[in-house]
């Protein structure tokens, strides 16, 4: 809101309402309606406003301004997250890789496969397990997160 945004401009600058007053040529008592909502600065007010904040007029008068920062901001962090999870998808993806070739190419993978039919849950079985987890972990991450 515009009240907000002056009280918030005003104090960012370090400026009493007097002395804000002063700057733009009105009462103090202008000011602080301004500030409570209940009054209006005039229109050459606000462009005088907006040159000595260094702001666009848009801003002070538009509430979108305020929401398309929030959104770029929570952009930027849903682009992250889908960044995490594509990489944990993308080690773990290699990871997997890498240990089944261990496994297949280590020597015992043929005696395993025919000494028995039942799968076990050995220290191999689990690290696997994980793996393949957290990369279904990270492809939920990735997909939930990436910039629409």
């Amino acid at each position: 809101m515009l009240s907000d945004k002056i009280y918030e401009l005003r104090r960012k600058n370090g400026l009493s309402q007097e002395q804000l007053a002063e700057k733009l040529d009105v009462s103090r008592q202008a000011v602080s309606k301004w500030e409570n909502g209940t009054a209006v600065p005039e229109s050459d007010k606000l462009v005088v406003m907006s040159d000595f904040f260094h702001v666009t007029t848009d801003y002070l008068l538009k509430d979108e301004t305020v929401k398309t920062e929030e959104k770029e901001e929570k952009d930027e962090k849903r682009s992250d997250t889908a960044k995490v999870g594509l990489i944990i998808t993308a080690v773990n993806a290699v990871l997997l890789i890498v240990f089944g070739m261990f496994r297949i190419f280590g020597g015992k993978a043929a005696e395993d496969i025919g000494a028995s039919s039942v799968i076990t849950l050995d220290g191999n079985a689990i690290v696997m397990i994980i793996c393949a987890l957290l990369s279904i972990a990270g492809m939920v991450l990735f997909l939930r997160n990436r910039r629409k």
